[in-house]
């Protein structure tokens, strides 16, 4: 059987993650299970305790929740990050092989690589994206019939079992997923290669976003190096974040440079007008 490490982050999760992936067949062995405990340096916002087990105890894979159990990240046998679009698509390609409801279409963000987009539709599964937030997702999941949808962050929902993100819910279909694939994780990872993406923030102080995204050098900037990026088959998205005060970046293109250079281009200008005030 397949061992597992799930790192419960002593959170909400630590009481019956054990119970709930018993019926997949693998061997799991929870950590970070102490309820009360700050989860400090654990979980899915700090998987590098996870990847140290997962290394040392030679475990197949590991899977991380954060303290609230909403979000679920993983590592492969080798302790190696798995990105959150992977996630997604192995998980779509999954529920596509089996044909469940609402499988020929996922849910995602405008951050979702562009790459998964082009496996998911050579696979006959559409993707549609929402903005940045599970709470989108969430609507779109309802509005559209799919099956399923997520973000990169970790955020995995399945509206068949619950109506928002569900840390535990995600582990078992992802620890399903390796138990019928019989494959070692990281040789799934690398059947999906992603674009390179940059992401930059840029603090923007009590002034917000919005005037930046307003102004018209801005904005004449951001254009040109769109269609820069379209040109060579990228994307450039600029957007305000909806957390904090910061003007967030992400370029992508099948070019590392070029997406570096857009990026960079654009987050200069957007701090000189923060500090031209």
């Amino acid at each position: 059987p397949l061992t597992i490490l799930v790192d419960a982050a002593h959170g909400a999760g630590s009481s019956y993650v054990l119970d709930a992936l018993a019926a997949t067949g693998a061997i799991v062995t929870p950590l970070s299970t102490s309820v009360g405990v700050i989860n400090d340096a654990v979980g899915a916002t700090s998987p590098g305790a996870l990847a140290a087990a997962v290394r040392e105890r030679g475990a197949d894979a590991g899977i991380a929740l954060d303290g609230d159990a909403d979000r679920c990240v993983a590592v492969d046998e080798r302790g190696q990050p798995v990105d959150g679009d992977v996630l997604i698509a192995l998980l779509a390609l999954d529920r596509h092989e089996r044909r469940l409801a609402g499988a020929d279409r996922v849910v995602a963000t405008v951050l979702t690589n562009t790459a998964i987009e082009r496996r998911l539709t050579a696979a006959g599964i559409a993707l549609e994206r929402t903005q940045v937030g599970d709470r989108h997702v969430a609507e779109e999941l309802r509005r559209s019939g799919a099956g399923f949808g997520g973000e990169k962050s970790g955020h995995l929902l399945f509206p068949e079992h619950s109506p928002t993100g569900d840390g535990i819910i995600s582990a078992i279909h992802l620890v399903g997923l390796l138990v019928r694939s019989q494959q070692p994780l990281s040789v799934l990872v690398q059947a999906l290669p992603l674009d390179p993406q940059v992401q930059s923030s840029v603090a923007v102080g009590q002034s917000g976003a919005q005037g930046i995204l307003e102004n018209p050098a801005f904005i004449a900037l951001v254009q040109e190096q769109a269609l820069l990026l379209s040109a060579v088959g990228g994307r450039l998205v600029v957007r305000a974040s909806g957390t904090e005060p910061l003007l967030r970046i992400m370029g992508e293109a099948p070019d590392a440079a070029i997406v570096q250079q857009v990026v960079d281009r654009v987050a200069a200008l957007a701090s000189r007008l923060v500090h031209e005030g």
